[in-house]
């Protein structure tokens, strides 16, 4: 110890002790430390992925309820025409309710034979028949709309008609009157067309029911700038129609026309008509009655897509005739 009373005191080196900590008291419960708040990135990421997903969900099944049958029943009717224009009448059938179609679609298959198609409109109808419109070329035909419905779970061709001019999507309806035989429960369906009874007139054994949707359908085809027939053809298919009114009398019936011409003038329409007063003039002088023969408007090659060469030409000379029964029935007698 230094005593010098000139020297400084000094002070020792004193390491500092914290201060005791306090013992919780009793009873008391220990304090959790305080944790980070929570970010809300995850729970957004969250509730947009259920989003998305239960979007998924309805447009999935949106697509089964709407689109799904809409393609299938497109796909039928593409599939049942390429069957046809290749011939391939085993396969055709099998797109139709059964055999009792074979003698139509094998006739069918031969005026239709190596066409090609595409398609040019279509309506879909969830219920009932779809039609489906297409465009043919490498053929006399024009054009050819197919029937699809669904039916006993599968879609089922159920009509078919081409023509050397353009078709209707949808086709015409006639008075209710003249379609359905009687609303009472005696009605007599001995006056109504069945199948068989177009054998006769048409040479073979026909199965297949002709309506209003789906008539019987034919053509004649005249020279250029002409009221000739083409060839004898127009005439042996105008005979056709007239036996199938002379086999079947006492059943109503109404004959549709609809000539046309191979130019684009409006004022040629007229000639077009004078085509189709041709035809009825002929089938009136083979026994079918005037006052059953309507002549539709006429068309032109604008109806076509224009007379751009010599084989649409010649398809647009030409009347179509449809052969329209006032009732069907499915049974024959």
């Amino acid at each position: 110890m230094n005593n010098d009373p000139n020297q400084p005191s000094q002070t020792p080196n004193v390491t500092p002790v914290p201060p005791p900590i306090a013992a919780p008291s009793v009873g008391a419960s220990p304090v959790a430390p305080t944790p980070p708040p929570r970010k809300k990135t995850g729970l957004i990421i969250g509730i947009v992925a259920g989003a998305i997903g239960l979007l998924l969900l309805v447009g999935t099944a949106l697509f089964i309820m709407l689109a799904l049958p809409g393609l299938q029943r497109v796909s039928t009717a593409d599939s049942f025409l390429k069957a046809v224009t290749a011939g391939d009448i085993d396969k055709a059938v099998g797109y139709t309710d059964g055999e009792s179609n074979r003698d139509f679609v094998t006739h069918s298959a031969e005026k239709l034979k190596g066409a090609s198609f595409k398609l040019n409109d279509s309506e879909f109808r969830n219920s009932g028949d779809s039609y489906y419109l297409f465009a043919l070329t490498n053929s006399e035909q024009k054009s050819a709309r197919v029937t699809v419905a669904f039916k006993d779970g599968r879609n089922i061709v159920t009509g078919l008609v081409y023509s050397p001019s353009q078709l209707k999507l949808i086709p015409s309806k006639i008075d209710d009157t003249a379609k359905t035989p009687s609303k009472t429960p005696t009605a007599n369906t001995e006056k109504c067309f069945a199948p068989s009874d177009y054998s006769t007139a048409l040479g073979y054994t026909n199965s297949l029911t002709f309506t209003e949707t789906s008539p019987y359908t034919t053509n004649a085809h005249f020279l250029a700038d002409s009221l000739e027939y083409e060839s004898s053809v127009a005439g042996s298919n105008i005979g056709t129609i007239a036996a199938i009114v002379s086999s079947n009398s006492g059943k109503g019936y109404t004959i549709h026309l609809n000539g046309s011409v191979a130019t684009t003038a409006a004022s040629d329409k007229d000639f077009a008509n004078q085509r189709a007063e041709k035809v009825k003039k002929d089938l009136v002088a083979k026994g079918v009655a005037a006052s059953n023969v309507i002549i539709d408007a006429p068309q032109n090659a604008d109806s076509m897509g224009g007379a751009t060469n010599e084989v649409v030409k010649q398809m647009a000379r030409s009347v179509v005739i449809k052969f329209i029964p006032g009732c069907t029935t499915t049974t024959d007698r």
